[in-house]
């Protein structure tokens, strides 16, 4: 039996519609679209995993590391070290210094050093003084030899635990003027 045209092309398209109706594409897509979906949040979940244990790894570490220093802080604590050992006093540090500058400049060396200044209580429990020595520049000082005499101070053992505080120079013609600061912390009387 043959049909017309419009019909053949109507019962082939009643045909198409049967035949995609019996394969439900639904069912198999959305499956895959929700594993697709699955695996992208496992990947996600997966990384941010991975970033967290390297946090917690990082925080157990610095952890440690606190644990060391806690330590080490007690047993330092539990020493009770003597504030005298510490910081000895030095009556003598402006005659040092002026020994040190007789060293470097000889008898009458272009520096003139002041007297170790009065104390001064410093820190809560008030158990260390802090005693300063002014050094000042009576004529020029080539750079050379105003480092070896800074030098000599800061290395000298009956000068241990000096510092300089503070330098202050300026240049001029033949050399370097100014003053210097030298200060000691040590125990109070």
């Amino acid at each position: 039996m043959r049909f017309s045209p419009s019909i053949e092309t109507q019962l082939g398209a009643a045909a198409n519609a049967a035949d995609r109706a019996n394969r439900p594409t639904l069912i198999v897509v959305a499956p895959a679209l929700l594993l697709v979906g699955a695996i992208i949040l496992v990947l996600i979940t997966n990384h941010r995993f991975s970033v967290a244990k390297s946090v917690l790894g990082d925080r157990l570490a610095e952890r440690a590391r606190v644990d060391q220093l806690i330590e080490f802080a007690a047993e330092l604590e539990a020493a009770n070290p003597d504030i005298g050992v510490l910081f000895p006093p030095n009556p003598f540090m402006d005659v040092n210094i002026a020994d040190v500058a007789q060293d470097v400049w000889g008898e009458n060396g272009p520096v003139d050093v002041s007297g170790k200044s009065n104390p001064r209580s410093v820190g809560l429990a008030r158990q260390i003084e802090r005693s300063d020595v002014d050094v000042s520049f009576t004529q020029p000082i080539p750079l050379d030899e105003l480092f070896r005499f800074i030098h000599g101070v800061l290395s000298d053992q009956e000068l241990r635990g000096v510092f300089l505080a503070r330098i202050n120079i300026t240049p001029r013609s033949g050399g370097w003027m100014g003053s210097l600061r030298f200060r000691l912390y040590e125990r109070a009387k």
